[in-house]
């Protein structure tokens, strides 16, 4: 039987596996929190199963000294269950880390930064929201469309990061239930 975990799981392997088949990597965010002292380190966003408050974005994907940024969360919204059926909303959060500052008026890099982080955001949204809607099952799920996308951006002062989430329905047919019932 298919259960929100086991398909929370699938979609967490599913992203892990493109991020690495693809080599998709973003800005760290320093790990020491000094914002001044960036540099260019890359890596493959962390996919993990938990879920971001809305209010909260301190959230920490990991408990070891990391970088608090890029991630994806992958969680569920809510689950339907009905007697030949069950379906589940699916909730993709993404956090991005600025990765580029406004020219200061010398053409050195100021320690403003610019739109990066939004379009950063923008890009990864997008790229994933593709990739589901290349497959039609994961694992034990099938697809149901339309996959949306959204920002926190306008919710909430997010600097110097990015927010943002895909949702969208999966649907857990379990193996062992007819639906011979429904062939009339």
């Amino acid at each position: 039987m298919y259960t929100p975990v086991s398909t929370l799981r699938d979609i967490k392997d599913f992203l892990e596996s493109k991020l690495k088949e693809e080599n998709y990597t973003l800005q760290a965010a320093p790990v020491d929190g000094t914002y001044d002292r960036r540099g260019d380190t890359r890596i493959i966003p962390p996919v993990r199963i938990a879920a971001m408050p809305h209010e909260n974005f301190a959230f920490t994907p990991v408990s070891e000294l990391y970088p608090s940024a890029p991630y994806i969360l992958v969680s569920m919204d809510k689950s339907n269950t009905m007697v030949d059926e069950r379906s589940m909303d699916v909730l993709i959060q993404c956090c991005v880390f600025s990765t580029e500052n406004y020219p200061a008026q010398d053409g050195s890099s100021s320690q403003i930064p610019d739109e990066q982080a939004e379009i950063d955001l923008l890009n990864l949204l997008e790229w994933i929201g593709q990739r589901l809607m290349e497959v039609h099952k994961i694992g034990g799920a099938t697809m149901e469309y339309p996959v949306q996308m959204g920002s926190y951006g306008s919710k909430a002062h997010t600097y110097p990061k990015a927010y943002g989430y895909l949702d969208f329905s999966v649907n857990l047919i379990s193996p062992t239930i007819s639906r011979a019932w429904a062939d009339y």
